[in-house]
């Protein structure tokens, strides 16, 4: 297909297309301008339902791209997850109760996260 002939030049985040094609039934024509935005992949609504909740339960949390994919997969990520593992469970187990009160998102073009958290604990 003409999308998958030209994943190479999109992931650059080439900024016109090269030739036309249809992306999720948007068609694009040779020379649009085109932005990837890599903070919104995890919020695909099409992907996940009610995709800006936190869902510990979510049955397809696994597809999530925060650590890339494939061949681009983050070599980082196991040390992560392990690190992130053992925070929480230190977190969890010095608290009975953990309460987000306020929070307010950063937002940018490469990541979701959150500018201010804060919660109540007890």
């Amino acid at each position: 297909s003409p999308l998958s002939a030209n994943l190479r030049q999109i992931s650059r985040h080439q900024v016109t297309v090269p030739s036309d094609m249809t992306v999720a039934n948007v068609p694009l024509k040779t020379g649009d301008r085109v932005m990837m935005l890599f903070a919104s992949a995890n919020r695909d609504e099409t992907m996940f339902a009610d995709a800006a909740r936190f869902d510990i339960d979510r049955a397809n949390a696994r597809r999530h791209l925060g650590f890339g994919a494939g061949p681009h997969m983050c070599v980082g990520m196991h040390l992560a997850l392990l690190e992130i593992e053992c925070l929480a469970q230190a977190v969890l187990h010095s608290f009975d109760n953990l309460t987000p009160r306020n929070h307010r998102l950063a937002l940018n073009n490469s990541i979701c996260s959150f500018e201010k958290l804060e919660v109540s604990v007890s």
